[in-house]
């Protein structure tokens, strides 16, 4: 008697992973911007000598660990559009809005992090430290792409888990 079993492997619940993915990203963006920074901020390490090489090795680490949330999500939601038996109820918003996250964190890596931590380098030991309008600026459009994300982020749950 010879009975062979098969073991069908369970396919991968895109949704899900989205989901999972978005609330994970969700979560580290909040906990960075609104814990870390502001504690860093009013220990008053945002004004020291080597901040900007620091700042620079956490959110490099930082922004490429939401590099790979975006992909996950563009892959997700390319996945749910070709292979999914649960379909989303606006493919074309999510996947632009996807697209549109992994944009961000690239601009964040290649663009805003270099900028920001070469302003903030200080050549000269002995001058006193002050923050070029440059990096005022920088700022600003940092806050402004955060704020989309975290807008793009809830809209994408809400789709993910709409089905």
């Amino acid at each position: 008697m010879n009975t062979t079993t098969r073991i069908q492997p369970k396919a991968i619940d895109w949704l899900t992973v989205v989901s999972l993915t978005l609330a994970l990203w969700l979560g580290a963006s909040l906990l960075l911007d609104l814990v870390v920074m502001p504690c860093l901020s009013q220990a008053g390490m945002l004004h020291e000598a080597g901040f900007a090489s620091a700042g620079y090795a956490i959110f490099g680490i930082f922004n490429r660990m939401e590099v790979l949330c975006g992909a996950v999500v563009v892959s997700g939601f390319l996945a749910v559009e070709g292979v999914s038996h649960r379909p989303v109820m606006y493919p074309r918003v999510a996947l632009v809005l996807a697209g549109l996250l992994l944009l961000i964190p690239l601009a964040y890596l290649y663009v805003l992090s270099p900028n920001m931590s070469a302003l903030g380098l200080s050549l000269n030991q002995f001058a006193e430290a002050e923050t070029p309008m440059a990096m005022n600026l920088m700022h600003a459009s940092y806050w402004i792409l955060e704020t989309f994300k975290v807008a793009a982020i809830g809209s994408l749950l809400g789709i993910a888990n709409r089905t």
